[in-house]
């Protein structure tokens, strides 16, 4: 009996420590699932550009703002990269992905394997970030800064947070703009708009502060 009780305890702590380990492992990658990936095939979306044609003022309002040209690539960029690269932990002609703003800005190669530093202009420092190590760009980042992101194939219509990742793929309301209406988060979705801005500006690393004083219809009249 002693001994079938020991048999016991220790199939116990064994099923607690697996359960823990299964609870730990859903939570790393349920990290990179965060976020607005694909509703829909990549042929379904049009791009940000296509919208411009009828709606103009929302598209350069939209054009206007930082999370339009957030990531970009190094070919688009002319001119120097922005940066101390005289003592640059980072190759530059490694560079093939450019993210961030004038506060701080990171990399990514053309196997869009994340550089581990990045750029802080204030300080005027390349700063170390151990967890990007060896890690990929389109799953790591992209669901939040691509539109379309398909992450089984890890192709996306295009970089940054363009018309489409809030109201969805586009295609046929292009098409056929009366009979196929878009989502309108806050308006026509059944949810309030901040359900949408928050699958991306949650409180993970601070991304809510930028949604704080928030409030009011998604696009000021919501159309």
């Amino acid at each position: 009996m002693i001994v079938k009780a020991r048999n016991n305890t220790a199939f116990a702590a064994t099923t607690v420590l697996l359960l823990l380990f299964i609870n730990t492992s859903n939570a790393a990658t349920q990290s990179h699932y965060e976020g607005i990936i694909a509703e829909s095939s990549i042929e379904d979306y049009v791009g940000s550009k296509a919208c411009a044609e009828c709606h103009q003022d929302k598209y350069e309002d939209w054009s206007g703002k930082h999370m339009s040209d957030f990531v970009r690539y190094r070919r688009d960029i002319s001119g120097q990269l922005q940066g101390n690269w005289s003592n640059s932990p980072i190759d530059k002609d490694e560079v093939f992905i450019i993210m961030g703003d004038k506060k701080k800005v990171a990399f990514a190669d053309k196997n869009w394997r994340l550089f581990p530093y990045q750029y802080h202009f204030k300080k005027r420092e390349w700063q170390k970030r151990k967890k990007w190590a060896n890690q990929d760009y389109r799953l790591r980042c992209a669901p939040c800064h691509t539109v379309g992101l398909n992450l089984s194939t890890k192709q996306f219509v295009e970089f940054n947070v363009g018309c489409e990742s809030c109201h969805g793929p586009g295609r046929k309301h292009a098409e056929a703009r009366e009979q196929n209406k878009m989502k309108v988060p806050g308006v026509t979705d059944g949810q309030k708009v901040l359900f949408t801005c928050r699958k991306c500006h949650n409180d993970k690393r601070n991304h809510a502060r930028a949604i704080k004083k928030f409030s009011g219809i998604f696009h000021g009249k919501g159309k």
